[in-house]
């Protein structure tokens, strides 16, 4: 594996880079059909509203989630790569619809934020070894649910590398399905 700090040898490789997994991938071989889905939220420090639970609009497609930090506000996203600049008009579209919903929302401080998620087509992601490849395995493309499957993505692959049986069938997950 060559890094910034040199090259480092192994017999056992996993690639588990998030979205930044597919341009790994095939420079291995294995041709994935990862996207990205660029997530966007808005972080409003003092809102000047009190939400005791999160809160979805329907009509919106947006949640408002209070955090000890303030309150989320999340619900847009994008097919756009990892090169594009963030698009930052999504951010604003989801503030009018929360301004119409919560009169007298203070926005000061507001952070915007936009983040990578790793998806594929099937919205499965890919936990597998590659075929051809011994030792070098693929762990990535959870979409919208990468820390909610991440420990059991983390187990699976060390039962992999370890060659022990997995915790469930994971032929649904082989890179071979494309």
């Amino acid at each position: 594996v060559l890094t910034d700090d040199g090259g480092v040898e192994s017999d056992l490789v996993v690639v588990a880079a998030g979205s930044w997994s597919r341009r790994l991938a095939a420079g291995l071989g294995a041709r994935v059909p990862l996207d990205t889905e660029r997530g966007y939220h808005v972080m409003l420090p003092d809102p000047g509203v009190e939400m005791r639970t999160p809160v979805k609009s329907a009509e919106g497609g947006f949640y408002m989630t209070p955090m000890e930090l303030g309150l989320r506000v999340a619900g847009t996203d994008e097919l756009g790569g990892l090169d594009l600049p963030p698009n930052w008009n999504r951010v604003e579209a989801m503030l009018r619809r929360v301004r119409r919903l919560v009169p007298g929302l203070n926005e000061a401080g507001a952070a915007p934020w936009m983040g990578f998620r790793p998806s594929l087509p099937d919205s499965k992601p890919v936990i597998s070894p590659i075929a051809g490849r011994p030792g070098v395995f693929l762990a990535f493309g959870h979409g919208h649910v990468g820390l909610t499957l991440g420990a059991i993505t983390g187990r699976s692959i060390a039962d992999m590398v370890a060659g022990r049986e997995t915790p469930v069938d994971m032929t649904p997950f082989s890179a071979a399905r494309f």
